[in-house]
């Protein structure tokens, strides 16, 4: 998108691959994503490969305003996530200037909110007790039991993979009765 702003930068870095060690180029890509992020109040976090991203851990732990763009993103459990993160509809990309100035007042406060929620809920140390607490609270909060889980699993796989093969063919029959 081209937003016409000297203030706006936004740059597509999905051939990079971070998490290669030998990735061309990677530390100095690091060190100007970085630089630009330093230089920044709000950041874009789209969604990666998921519904979410790493760099929406990065910037949090940057002090930073996370912007998430993700329809299908849902909160983890922990953070105050209205106090911080800005929420963007995949489909709203064209209005970012806009949104984001309804924001530029607070975005000391933010910053500051999203780097705290960092250090309670995502500092490496705590990783593992949190993890171990999330999984704790499935474990309680099932509404089935794990054995009935086991025997209806592959029934319930089945059915998926039966309506995802279906479903081609469904919208063709639904396009050719319309006609």
């Amino acid at each position: 998108h081209n937003y016409q702003r000297t203030d706006i930068f936004i740059e597509d870095t999905s051939r990079f691959n971070y998490f290669a060690l030998r990735e061309p180029n990677r530390e100095a890509f690091i060190n100007r994503y970085l630089d630009i992020c330093l230089k920044s109040r709000f950041v874009l976090c789209p969604r990666g490969h998921g519904t979410s991203s790493i760099r929406l851990f990065e910037t949090m732990q940057m002090g930073l305003i996370p912007v998430i763009i993700s329809d299908k993103w849902i909160p983890q459990i922990g953070p105050d996530w209205e106090s911080f993160s800005i929420r963007v509809k995949e489909n709203q990309i064209q209005q970012l200037p806009e949104i984001l100035a309804r924001y530029e007042d607070r975005w000391i406060e933010m910053g500051d909110l999203a780097r705290k929620n960092w250090e309670a809920w995502f500092q490496p140390e705590d990783e593992f007790d949190y993890l171990v607490d999330r999984l704790v609270e499935v474990k309680n909060n099932r509404w089935i039991d794990e054995r009935i889980m086991r025997l209806t699993w592959p029934i319930i796989l089945l059915k998926l993979y039966v309506r995802r093969k279906l479903s081609p063919l469904k919208r063709h029959l639904v396009k050719l009765v319309g006609r």
